[in-house]
């Protein structure tokens, strides 16, 4: 079984879009879209992804402050280590020098990601 993906975005069209890529690359074990940040910080809960993309800009929660909560309980997240990339659809120098404070994301992205940009970061 290939490795598990957690997709965390508000956006109805971005979500449908990464659907249909992550449907196509076969080297995905199973993943799952989510548009709620309180729903997927249960599923974090319940089953560890091996790869977890976060919108950064999201009206009740951000991707940010949900990693922040993952921060606060590095038991949890040392027993189970997964990817976290933050997703954007600008470049912000902002969110660039936050990375400093966030050591466990790997980068920022711009989104909509391709299927090639996928399989390159498996």
């Amino acid at each position: 079984m290939g490795p598990i993906f957690y997709f965390l975005d508000d956006d109805y069209a971005t979500n449908v879009y990464h659907e249909i890529i992550l449907s196509e690359i076969k080297e995905i074990g199973s993943f799952f879209i989510l548009d709620d940040p309180e729903v997927a910080l249960s599923k974090l809960e319940e089953q560890k992804p091996d790869y977890l993309f976060l919108d950064i800009n999201m009206p009740k929660i951000s991707g940010w402050e949900i990693v922040d909560h993952i921060q606060k309980s590095p038991e949890n997240f040392l027993k189970y280590p997964y990817q976290i990339f933050m997703l954007t659809t600008s470049s912000s120098k902002f969110d660039h020098e936050k990375l400093v404070k966030y050591p466990i994301v790997k980068r920022i992205l711009e989104k909509p990601l391709s299927a090639l940009k996928i399989k390159e970061l498996i």
